[in-house]
């Protein structure tokens, strides 16, 4: 590069184009059911926003060019030492980087520029949503008078389920069982959601084991389904009987058990 183009680098010539402002950004929490997601049902979210108003178009009403700024909205200062220096752009604060002052009140908005409207946003809820993933909808956040309104972020949150726990795409069911029921074998039914499921838990199972409903669990657009996981949860009685006792003792000491 030439001399001039190293000067300009130095000096700020490259930092004369004016960036776009921009609104403020607006973040709400959006909650779901299981049952929400498993079905990719869609929510109604409403909400509240700053508008420019219509009467001034933002500007707050009769305005006039700030002098501090020369209507630019900010100024300009020369920063470093005898070897670097730089021009550094700082937001006019005569005019709050408006780049013009008010000289007569809108009476729409009484000299504020904007007023807050209620607005409503239709969210489809996608089958392999998982909490804590965030959505962004450009412009739907806070606007500003000579500018870009700002994004508007939905932050979800699925909400515990009665029955399940969610595992990326797997729901995981932990039904309580006795230790019969894993000896003996017993069958299990599962409330899946508007129907029911069961599972035959086979004589003599370990008490730790798993049954996989292989592509019974949340649904994906893309690829698999994930599974139904269940996992026996093996209570103990509260108490015995002295009968019940006997025949316990009676099991331990044979030669099968």
């Amino acid at each position: 590069p030439g001399m001039d183009d190293i000067f300009k680098q130095f000096f700020g010539g490259q930092q004369q184009q004016q960036r776009v402002r921009k609104g403020k950004n607006l973040n709400i929490p959006l909650t779901v059911t299981l049952e929400e997601v498993f079905y990719g049902r869609s929510k109604t979210l409403k909400y509240s926003r700053s508008v420019n108003c219509i009467n001034c178009r933002g500007l707050g009403g009769q305005t006039q060019s700030c002098n501090g700024c020369s209507g630019k909205g900010w100024i300009e200062r020369m920063v470093g030492n005898a070897f670097f220096r730089q021009v550094q752009r700082q937001q006019c604060h005569t005019c709050n980087g408006n780049g013009h002052i008010v000289i007569k009140a809108c009476t729409n908005c009484n000299g504020k520029g904007n007023k807050r409207k209620d607005e409503t946003i239709n969210f489809k809820v996608p089958t392999d949503l998982q909490s804590g993933q965030m959505y962004s909808f450009n412009n739907k956040g806070d606007e500003i008078p000579n500018g870009q309104a700002g994004d508007l972020t939905i932050e979800t949150v699925i909400l515990r389920h009665k029955y399940f726990n969610l595992n990326g795409k797997d729901l995981i069911y932990e039904p309580k069982v006795t230790i019969i029921d894993m000896i003996l074998g017993s069958k299990i039914e599962i409330p899946y959601f508007d129907t029911k499921l069961s599972v035959e838990v086979p004589p003599r199972s370990n008490v730790v084991s798993t049954f996989n409903l292989k592509g019974k669990g949340m649904k994906s657009p893309r690829n698999y389904s994930g599974n139904l996981l269940i996992k026996p949860q093996v209570v103990m009685p509260k108490s015995i009987s002295e009968d019940e006792n006997r025949m316990l003792e009676s099991l331990r000491d044979s030669l099968n058990y």
